[in-house]
C-alpha cells in the first residue's frame, strides 16, 4: 500500500466567474497509459485533487510484482471556490457537488493535467432554487434543513464499449430529495422525495437500459430503486425500509450482474440484494465492528466485494455459495451440517439463512477511518481508498490470493493451469494452456481432448444479461427460491467469467494477439470437429475461409485426422469444396517441416479419384468424361461406402479369430472422439503400394489435385473453346511434366502434366483425339499404358488406342486418300491438284508419327496384350502407308502433265515434310530386321516404305534439278 500526503500551496482568494480558471500546480510525473483520480474535498482549501496510478495492470502479468515507489502520486492539485463534497465523472466532463444548492460541471483533459493548466468551467446547475434565507430551522427529530448536495453522479448513457463522452444527464442528492436534470436544456426533468431522512448515495445501473434504474440509500435505512423515467411520478420500482440496523451509509450496482445491489450500513454489516425479489437480502457480510463507510464491487469478479469502515480497515471479500449465515445473528444460533450430530438439532429454518462471504484480503494499517473506496477502471483488481486525512492508498488483490481460493472440478493438470489462470483473470495463460490441452492427445488419435468443451465454455466472453430476461420483483415471493436462485447464479457467476467482462477494453487490450488468435483457433477446430461429428458438413463450407485463413496462420492448427475428417465428409456432399478446401490445406501443412505428409493418404486418392490403380468398375468411360462434380461426388460415396463395407467385413473376420475383445464396444464408447478405424487407403488395400509413392510425396499428389481442380472447372462452365482449354491446361506444364518415355529413343510428346487421376489422362487422351492430334493422341496413349501396366487402366486405354483411336486416324486418312484421287482422276486442274499434294503431305506425316509411337511402344512394352494391340494397329497403319505412297505416285504424274515440266518445289515441300517426321522413327540399324507379318506388326514394313519414299523423292526430283 502506498500512502500520499499531498503538499498543496496555501489557498489564495479568486474572484467568482463563470470562465474561471483555478490556481493549479503542477507535478512531475509520467502520464501515458495511467488511471486518473479524482478527489474531492470538503475544505474551503486544498479541496480538490488528481492523483494518477502508473502501475502496470496487473491482468499483463504472468506474476504478481511490486509497484514502484511512485506508482500513486498527485499530479495537480486545484482550489475550488466551494468545497467538494461529491465528485463524479463521465468522459472528458467533472461534476462537483457545493454546499449552495449547486453543482459545477468542468471540462478536464489529459493535456490539461499535464501541462497544469486550470480547468474549463461549463455550466453551473441549480437542482433547487430555494435560497439560504429561505430556509427554516428544523425542529426537533425532524430532517435538518440544509442546502447542500450531498450527492452527484452521471447518468450512464452507453454500456462500457461505447462512447463515454455522451454525458447528457445528471442526478443529486438533496436533503431527501433526488434531482434529475438535463445537461443539453439546463433544465430539471423531475424530482421525488425519498423516505424521511437525508439521502447519502446513490447508484445508477451501467446495464441495459441505461440510465433507467437508480439505487438510493439514505440516513432513514432505506433502500430503493428507482425507475428515472418516471421520475416525479411514483418512480420507486422496488424499496426496503430498515434495510440495516441504523443508516445505510452506501449503495452500488453489481458491474456484472444488473440484479445484484449491496449496501453498507453503520451497523458494520454489508448486505447484498436481488432486486427480482422482494423478501430480503440474499447475502450477508459481517466482519467490521464499526461503520461500513463505503464499499466498491470488483472490476473483475461478480462476487468479490470490498470495503472500508470506520474501524480503519480495507477488508476484501468473496461471496461463497457453500457459506451459509444467517440474516440476523443470534448468540445461540448454530447451523448444523447435513448428516451430522446437529443436523436435526440445529433447529434453524432455510427462511432465515443466506450466503455468506470470506475473506480474500485485508488491510490494517490506516492512521485514520478510510472514508471512501473506489474500484479501477483500468487496473484489474486494484481499489484506491481515501481516509479521514487525505491519505490515499491503493490495493491490489494479488494472482496468488486467486491461485489459492480457486475452486477446481478437474485432476488433470493442464486442465486445472487453465481454470486458475481463468479466475486469475490471467487469459493470455489460460489461453496458452488451452492450446496445449488442445494439441496433447492428437498424438494419440483423439480429436477432442478431455473437458475441452467444458473449458472452452469457460474460456468464452459471456454476453451481458439481457434486460428482457428479468425484471424488478414488487411483491414478496417464496424466501427459500429466492436464496436458491442466488447461490445458483453466484456459482455459474463464479465459474464463468462474469457476463460483459469483455466488453471492458482495458481487460481485452491485456490480451496477446498471437495468443487470442492461437485460441480462436482451438474454438474453431473443436467447433468444426464437433460439427462433423454430427454430420454438420455446412459448417464447413460456412467457415471457410476462417479455416483457410488458420491453416495460413498456424499450419499446426488442424491435425492430419481432423482434415481427414473433414475432407471425407464434405467430399461426398460437395465434391468441388472438398477438393478446393483439401488442397490448401494440404499445401499449407506440406510447408510443415515436421509434418508427415503421408498421414494424409486417406483422403488425397480420393480427391483424383479414380486413378490409374483402381478396378474397372471405377475407370471413365468416353461416354461419362464430361460429368459433373456432382456425378463425381456420387461415384467416390459409392467408392468410399463399398470401402468401408469391405473393411468392416475383414474387421469382424479377424475379430472371430481372435479373443479378448469384449472390450471393444466399450472403448468406443469411451474414444467416441478418435478417428475412424477404416479408411479408404489403408495397408491393406491392394492399392497402397502403388499409390504410397504418389500420396506421400506432396511436390507429385498436389499438381494433380490442382489439375484436377482445374478440369472440374473447365466441365463445370465449360467455355466457347472448351477442348482447346483442356488441351492447353493439361500443357501448362506446372508439375513434372511427361515428353518422353523412360528409357525411350523414339519420338518425344509435347510436355504434359503429369498424373496418376485416370480420369484427367483419359479426358485429355479423347480431347485430343476429337482436335485431331493423332500423333499425341497415340503418343500420349502409348506412354500411359508403358507407365502404368498390366492393369485395368492399360487395358482401357489399350481399347481406347485400337477402337476409337485408329478408327477415327483412319477414317482421316481414307478422307484424305478420297479426295486426292478425286482431284487427280478424270481431268485434274492444277489447283485442286496442288491442294491435294498438300493434304497428302499432311497425311504421310501423321502418318509417320503415329508408327514412330507405335513402334517404340512395341519394342519397348512388356505385356503381351499391349504388344499384340500394337501389332494389330500397325498392321493396319501399313497398308494405308502402302496407299497413300502409291497415290503420291499418282499425283507427282498428274503435276507433271499439268506443269510440263517436274514439280520440283511440291517435291521439296514433300521430301522435307516426310524426312522430318521419318527422323521420330526409332532406330533399328543395328537390330535383325523382321519379315513377313512381323514386318507389318513392328511397324517395319511402314519404316522401310517411308525411306523408300524418302529415296525416291530424291533421286526422281530433287536430284535431278540439282543436275
Amino acid at each position: 500500500m502506498l500512502h500520499i500526503q499531498s503538499q498543496i500551496p496555501p489557498y489564495q482568494l479568486d474572484k467568482w466567474r463563470k470562465t474561471i480558471v483555478f490556481q493549479s500546480q503542477k507535478y512531475n510525473g509520467s502520464h501515458k497509459n495511467t488511471n486518473y483520480l479524482a478527489i474531492g474535498c470538503g475544505s474551503r482549501t486544498r479541496n480538490f485533487y488528481i492523483a494518477e496510478f502508473n502501475a502496470t495492470n496487473k491482468l499483463e502479468l504472468q506474476d504478481d510484482e511490486e509497484p514502484p515507489e511512485d506508482a500513486l502520486k498527485v499530479v495537480s492539485s486545484f482550489n475550488f471556490p466551494s468545497p467538494c463534497y461529491s465528485v463524479a465523472s463521465m468522459g472528458d466532463k467533472l461534476l462537483t457537488a457545493g454546499q449552495d444548492g449547486t453543482a459545477q460541471l468542468y471540462r478536464i483533459e489529459k493535456d490539461d493535467i499535464k501541462n497544469g493548466k486550470g480547468l474549463d468551467h461549463i455550466n453551473e446547475i441549480v437542482f433547487n432554487a430555494q435560497s439560504l434565507k429561505d430556509m427554516v430551522i428544523s425542529p426537533p427529530g425532524t430532517l435538518v434543513q440544509s442546502m447542500r448536495i450531498q450527492h452527484v453522479a452521471f447518468e450512464p448513457a452507453c454500456g462500457l464499449d461505447g462512447d463515454m463522452n455522451q454525458a447528457r444527464r445528471v442526478i443529486g442528492l438533496q436533503q431527501n430529495t433526488v434531482y434529475h436534470y438535463d445537461l443539453p436544456s439546463s433544465q430539471v426533468l423531475g424530482r421525488e422525495s425519498i423516505g424521511k431522512d437525508r439521502l447519502v448515495s446513490a447508484s445508477f445501473s451501467s446495464h441495459a437500459p441505461f440510465g433507467s434504474l437508480l439505487a438510493l440509500a439514505g440516513m432513514d435505512g432505506r433502500v430503493s430503486v428507482l425507475d428515472t423515467r418516471q421520475l416525479g411520478n411514483s418512480s420507486s420500482v422496488w424499496s426496503v425500509e430498515k434495510s440495516h440496523e441504523g443508516m445505510v451509509n452506501c449503495v452500488q450496482f453489481n458491474p456484472f450482474v444488473p440484479y445484484w445491489i449491496a449496501t453498507g450500513g453503520s451497523d458494520g454489516v454489508v448486505k447484498i440484494w436481488d432486486i427480482r425479489f422482494l423478501n430480503g437480502h440474499v447475502g450477508r457480510i459481517d466482519g467490521h465492528y464499526a461503520s461500513i463507510q463505503s464499499l466498491a464491487w470488483s472490476n473483475t469478479h461478480a462476487e468479490v466485494i470490498s470495503t472500508v469502515s470506520g474501524d480503519r480497515t480495507w477488508k476484501s471479500w468473496a461471496l461463497d455459495p457453500s457459506i451459509m449465515t444467517s440474516k440476523k445473528p443470534a448468540r445461540d444460533f448454530v447451523i448444523g451440517f447435513p448428516g451430522s450430530e446437529f443436523d436435526e438439532q440445529a433447529g434453524f429454518s432455510e427462511k432465515s439463512l443466506c450466503v455468506a462471504g470470506r475473506v480474500i484480503g485485508d488491510n490494517t494499517q490506516y492512521k485514520a477511518p478510510p472514508v471512501g473506496i473506489v474500484a479501477s477502471q483500468s487496473h484489474g483488481d486494484t481499489f484506491f481508498t481515501l481516509d479521514a486525512i487525505g491519505h490515499l492508498s491503493s490495493h491490489t488483490i494479488r494472482h496468488e490470493v486467486f491461485r489459492m481460493t480457486v475452486k477446481h472440478k478437474y485432476d488433470d493438470p493442464t486442465t486445472r493451469d487453465v481454470e486458475t489462470a481463468l479466475f486469475c483473470r490471467q487469459l493470455n495463460f489460460a489461453y496458452e494452456s488451452m492450446v496445449m490441452l488442445d494439441r496433447a492427445p492428437r498424438s494419440q488419435g483423439v480429436y477432442v481432448a478431455p473437458n475441452e468443451k467444458e473449458l472452452i465454455e469457460q474460456c468464452t466472453f459471456v454476453p451481458p444479461i439481457d434486460p428482457n430476461q428479468w425484471s424488478v420483483s414488487s411483491q414478496p415471493g417464496e424466501p427459500k427460491k429466492m436464496i436458491q436462485q442466488f447461490k445458483s447464479d453466484l456459482e455459474q457467476f463464479t465459474t464463468l467469467l462474469p457476463p460483459g467482462y469483455g466488453l471492458n477494453k482495458h481487460w481485452t487490450g491485456a490480451i496477446h494477439s498471437w495468443s487470442q488468435l492461437q485460441y480462436d483457433l482451438v474454438v474453431l477446430r473443436f467447433k468444426l470437429v464437433t460439427a462433423l461429428q454430427q454430420g454438420n458438413w455446412q459448417f464447413v463450407i460456412e467457415n471457410e475461409k476462417s479455416i483457410l485463413k488458420g491453416m495460413d496462420v498456424d499450419p499446426e492448427f488442424m491435425d492430419a485426422g481432423t482434415v481427414t475428417l473433414m475432407v471425407e465428409q464434405l467430399i461426398v456432399k460437395s465434391f468441388m469444396k472438398a477438393s478446393t478446401i483439401g488442397l490448401k490445406v494440404s499445401q499449407l501443412l506440406s510447408d510443415v517441416q515436421k509434418f508427415e505428409f503421408g498421414s494424409l493418404s486417406s483422403f488425397l486418392p480420393l480427391l483424383i479419384f479414380p486413378t490409374v490403380f483402381d478396378q474397372a468398375e471405377w475407370l471413365p468411360t468416353r461416354e461419362k468424361l464430361r460429368q459433373t462434380a456432382d456425378e463425381r461426388q456420387n461415384l467416390v460415396e459409392k467408392y468410399m461406402k463399398r470401402s468401408k463395407e469391405t473393411q468392416e467385413t475383414k474387421t469382424r473376420g479377424r475379430s472371430s479369430t481372435t479373443t479378448g475383445n469384449k472390450n471393444q464396444g466399450r472403448r468406443r464408447v469411451a474414444l467416441q472422439m478418435e478417428a475412424p478405424e477404416s479408411k479408404p487407403v489403408t495397408e491393406s488395400d491392394p492399392r497402397i503400394k502403388q499409390l504410397m509413392p504418389y500420396v506421400s510425396d506432396s511436390k507429385q499428389i498436389l499438381p494433380m489435385v490442382s489439375l484436377e481442380l482445374k478440369l472440374m472447372k473447365l466441365i463445370e462452365t465449360p467455355p466457347n473453346e472448351l477442348e482447346e482449354e483442356i488441351v492447353k491446361v493439361m500443357q501448362s506444364v506446372l508439375s513434372d511434366s511427361i515428353s518422353k518415355r523412360a528409357g525411350s529413343n523414339g519420338p518425344t510428346l509435347i510436355p504434359y502434366e503429369n498424373t496418376i487421376s485416370s480420369w484427367a489422362n483419359v479426358l485429355y487422351l479423347e480431347t485430343l483425339l476429337n482436335t485431331k492430334r493423332y500423333d499425341e493422341f497415340f503418343g500420349v496413349g502409348c506412354n500411359l499404358v508403358y507407365r502404368f501396366p498390366g492393369g485395368d487402366f492399360a487395358q482401357l486405354i489399350l481399347r481406347s488406342l485400337e477402337k476409337n483411336g485408329l478408327t477415327t486416324t483412319k477414317d482421316f486418312l481414307d478422307g484424305i486418300y478420297q479426295s486426292v484421287n478425286a482431284a487427280i482422276g478424270g481431268q485434274p486442274s492444277i489447283k485442286p491438284v496442288i491442294q491435294a499434294s498438300v493434304s497428302l503431305k499432311n497425311a504421310l506425316v501423321v502418318l509417320i508419327k503415329v508408327t514412330a509411337h507405335l513402334m517404340d511402344a512395341y519394342e519397348t512394352n512388356k505385356e503381351k496384350e499391349a504388344i499384340d494391340c500394337f501389332g494389330r494397329i500397325l498392321t493396319t497403319l501399313t497398308g494405308i502407308m502402302t496407299q497413300h505412297s502409291g497415290i503420291l505416285w499418282k499425283l507427282f504424274e498428274q503435276l507433271d502433265k499439268l506443269t510440263k515440266g517436274t514439280p520440283i518445289e511440291i517435291a521439296h515441300t514433300v521430301h522435307d515434310a516426310v524426312r522430318d517426321a521419318a527422323r521420330t522413327l526409332p532406330l533399328t540399324g543395328n537390330k535383325q530386321r523382321p519379315v513377313g507379318q512381323d514386318k507389318m506388326q513392328s511397324g517395319h514394313a511402314i519404316h522401310e516404305e517411308t525411306f523408300s519414299l524418302i529415296d525416291k523423292l530424291y533421286r526422281g526430283y530433287i536430284k535431278t534439278q540439282d543436275q
